[in-house]
């Protein structure tokens, strides 16, 4: 079945975040079917207008570096309070919260605007403000 069938851009965001919110409580492995499975294969993810990851292979690098500069991590709420969709895009406000491997906690607020393409998220573009905790992640794939 189509996922785009059924579900419109907001679903399709939230879906990807529940499958995140499960990695960061690291109920699942970190595998690379669920990555190509959520994300476009030309997937370009934007931080502060910086290019952070470009296609599925940077997005697992940098779920991999996620995992080891954190022991846990969360996005909440979800769903999301404040939202849209409209066609294939979706905008929402969202915190992502973790724990660093030195038990320092960390909240970081987020308003970000994605698109979707056959129920995957094919780009996003945040933008940050940090409220607490820092967390460093590299650029891959540009």
């Amino acid at each position: 079945m189509n996922p785009a069938a059924t579900e419109n851009s907001l679903q399709a965001v939230e879906r990807v975040f529940r499958w995140f919110n499960d990695l960061g409580a690291r109920r699942i492995p970190l595998n690379r079917f669920d990555v190509e499975r959520l994300f476009d294969p030309d997937l370009a993810l934007m931080i502060d207008m910086k290019v952070m990851a470009k296609g599925t292979d940077a997005m697992v690098q940098r779920m991999i570096e996620m995992l080891q500069k954190t022991k846990w991590w969360c996005v909440t709420p979800l769903p999301f309070e404040f939202s849209l969709a409209e066609g294939d895009k979706a905008a929402a406000y969202y915190q992502y919260q973790f724990i660093d491997p030195a038990d320092v906690k960390g909240k970081i607020h987020i308003v970000a605007i994605w698109r979707v393409r056959n129920g995957k998220i094919a780009e996003v573009k945040e933008l940050k403000q940090i409220e607490e905790g820092q967390i460093e992640l590299q650029q891959y794939g540009n």
